[in-house]
């Protein structure tokens, strides 16, 4: 946590971090918010922004550790701040072998927080790999390594407890989830391949198919394309840059 002084004051947009480290969210929030954590492991943390120690921007901070005890093999992939949890919002799971759940945002509220608690559980196999919010009546899309992609109501899913491990998003016929996304109207699908390709397709050029099926073929996969890499649903009005980074750096 730093402040907005702090922030104006510093010339790189990103805060210093170790080598291996990625940015994962970067929010402006207020001391009456609560953070909530998601790992790859099915985890959640949950901790008000007031607990969170206040460095400079250039500081290279403290690790989430020291202040909830959490595995060391863990690793943050989404954060969320929370103002109300009343709020009719469910929260999106979804994990690299393409089971997926929703869960009530209120389900995420607890009183003791000093550790990592079950957010989804995740098989020993699998991992999660998407956490999105939605309104409970969203379309979902997930996106393939094989180049399907299947496109679907999110009412399919009726909302489960925390401790559930969900059910089948996509049928994946050995391949795996590389991306998956709440759709908004007028969107484009914006897909890169494992050898630095790209296409990008407005959403609706895609038929919606139904949960757990193998859905449709959003990427042609060649061998000069090579598989699925990454799956992203963009507003084309937002005129963004894009930064691919490949294994190597």
């Amino acid at each position: 946590r730093t402040s907005i002084r702090s922030y104006n004051a510093t010339i790189s947009e990103n805060p210093s971090m170790k080598e291996g480290d990625e940015l994962v969210a970067k929010l402006q929030l207020d001391t009456l918010q609560t953070l909530i954590m998601f790992t790859n492991r099915g985890s959640f943390i949950y901790l008000p922004v007031f607990k969170l120690p206040e460095f400079k921007w250039k500081d290279i901070g403290q690790h989430v550790s020291n202040i909830v005890t959490m595995d060391s093999e863990e690793k943050i992939i989404a954060v969320y701040a929370v103002s109300d949890f009343k709020a009719e919002e469910y929260f999106f799971f979804t994990t690299a072998n393409g089971m997926i759940k929703k869960t009530r945002l209120g389900d995420f509220e607890v009183s003791r927080y000093n550790r990592a608690m079950v957010a989804m559980s995740v098989k020993e196999d699998d991992e999660l790999i998407s956490v999105r919010k939605t309104c409970g009546k969203n379309e979902i899309a997930i996106g393939a390594s094989n180049g399907r992609m299947v496109r679907f109501d999110e009412n399919e899913i009726r909302s489960m407890g925390r401790s559930s491990s969900g059910v089948k998003g996509i049928d994946l016929d050995g391949a795996t989830v590389v991306g998956a996304e709440v759709v908004e109207e007028n969107q484009v699908v914006l897909i890169v391949t494992e050898n630095g390709y790209g296409k990008q397709t407005v959403i609706d050029e895609y038929r919606k198919t139904h949960r757990g099926s193998k859905g449709v073929k959003a990427l042609n996969v060649t061998e000069k394309n090579g598989p699925m890499a990454s799956l992203k649903c963009l507003n084309p009005e937002d005129k963004l840059d894009l930064m691919i980074i490949t294994d190597s750096g």
